[in-house]
């Protein structure tokens, strides 16, 4: 069942976009009323040089008429606060092993985070929401496996009435992806996981996740081996190929998993380039990895 939302849209040229974007703005129209769910997160969130292009790029497409949910990380963020308490990270099976002071820390890293994006997006003129999944009571979580991972939980249900409600109203969201148990615990979950979660929840047209590498590469040594354009069978067959770096495997998975629930098409992309995000949601596979049913 289509999930839709109920807004009342008239594209405009904003006052935050310059002449030389006139062009790009109209060419973005294509877009309006898509559901387009990104999960922003690696470099692209670390390093400043990016992260107001990238941002102004998810403005400006809203501004176009576009419906956008934005999920961000903060995972290098932690880490980095983690080492400046002198704090051990330990990883097990690609997950973080999280204490209950991991979770105190992180959710006062991916807090700051939440509060940083929002606003950079309301000083693009794009009317941001934050939205801290363990707070807002967003994302659903449980528990997996605190023998082995501490406080470390998968999505259990993505509560899209709230999306809905704040999409209606012509809003941004921006959710921080922790995630909340049955008896209010605050659970660390898998940022890929989360926005495939939202995107499904929400029966987005488009999934985007943004990472520091050019899509999914046969040598992750040589950019010129990226595959530009995958279907859903080839994406699973190189799931269980080992051609692919193990950082990949997440961003597959969670492509999958917006797949099976609906999304039909999504996106491994760099934003290191102007205008990336916008590119390669137009079509023109440039600096990522598109993937349809």
């Amino acid at each position: 069942m289509t999930t839709k939302v109920k807004q009342q849209y008239q594209p405009k040229v904003s006052r935050f976009i310059n002449k030389d974007e006139r062009s790009l703005f109209n060419q973005c129209r294509k877009l309006a009323g898509k559901k387009v769910v990104v999960k922003y997160g690696g470099a692209a969130l670390e390093r400043e040089d990016l992260k107001k292009p990238i941002l102004a790029d998810i403005a400006l497409l809203k501004e176009a008429g576009a419906v956008i949910v934005l999920v961000h990380g903060g995972s290098r963020h932690l880490s980095q606060e983690m080492a400046r308490r002198k704090l051990d990270v330990k990883m097990i099976n690609g997950l973080r092993y999280t204490s209950a002071e991991t979770v105190d820390i992180a959710r006062k890293v991916f807090g700051q985070l939440n509060e940083d994006i929002v606003k950079l997006l309301d000083a693009a003129g794009a009317a941001p929401v934050g939205l801290k999944g363990e707070e807002s009571g967003l994302i659903k979580a449980k528990l997996r496996d605190f023998d082995h991972y501490g406080y470390v939980g998968d999505v259990e249900e993505v509560k899209v009435e709230v999306l809905l409600r704040l999409l209606g109203e012509n809003r941004l969201p921006v959710i921080s992806g922790l995630g909340v148990s049955k008896d209010g615990q605050t659970l660390n979950i898998n940022l890929d996981t989360v926005a495939a979660a939202v995107a499904g929840a929400l029966n987005a047209e488009r999934f985007v996740l943004i990472t520091d590498v050019d899509g999914i590469l046969r040598d992750v040594t040589d950019s010129s081996t990226r595959m530009s354009s995958l279907d859903q069978e080839q994406l699973k067959a190189l799931q269980s190929s080992n051609t692919v770096a193990n950082g990949m495997l997440p961003k597959i998975e969670a492509c999958l998993l917006a797949m099976a629930q609906g999304v039909e098409e999504t996106y491994i992309i760099s934003c290191s380039q102007p205008h990336a995000l916008i590119t390669e949601l137009l079509g023109k596979t440039r600096y990522g990895t598109h993937v349809v049913q």
